[in-house]
């Protein structure tokens, strides 16, 4: 019977999702407690049976979309708004306009920014692992 099946197979897909969101919030939490032993030790990356796990790092530049859109108006980035703000091409103008690099803080840079900008833009960032074969 199909119905039978569909059904099944949709309460699976639900026992699932509940388990990956479990496993989702145990991983978060080994995360945040390995990247402070890293931290601590200078660690960058290890290689376990044949796969490396690094750290890396995502770079986010943002803010109120109304009042970013009239700032970068205003400084001339109108290639940078459309109906809204792309935060992708925002974040890319961000790094190339203060140079970041991987070991700047997210307030480093921000201070770079032409000073028009600095109000209506925040810098955060992303820390996680990234997994490859080694």
């Amino acid at each position: 019977m199909r119905e039978a099946n569909v059904l099944s197979l949709k309460l699976k897909i639900k026992r699932l999702e509940s388990e990956v969101k479990e496993v989702k919030t145990l991983l978060k939490e080994e995360e945040i407690a390995l990247l402070a032993e890293w931290s601590e030790s200078g660690i960058s990356r290890t290689t376990i049976d044949g796969k490396t796990l690094y750290i890396t790092r995502r770079l986010w530049a943002g803010g109120d979309t109304d009042e970013l859109v009239t700032v970068l108006r205003n400084a001339g980035l109108h290639d940078l708004v459309k109906p809204g703000v792309n935060r992708n091409t925002l974040t890319a103008y961000v790094k190339e306009v203060t140079d970041a690099t991987q070991t700047m803080s997210p307030e480093e840079i921000h201070a770079k920014l032409p000073s028009e900008l600095q109000e209506a833009i925040e810098v955060t960032e992303k820390v996680t692992f990234g997994l490859r074969s080694a």
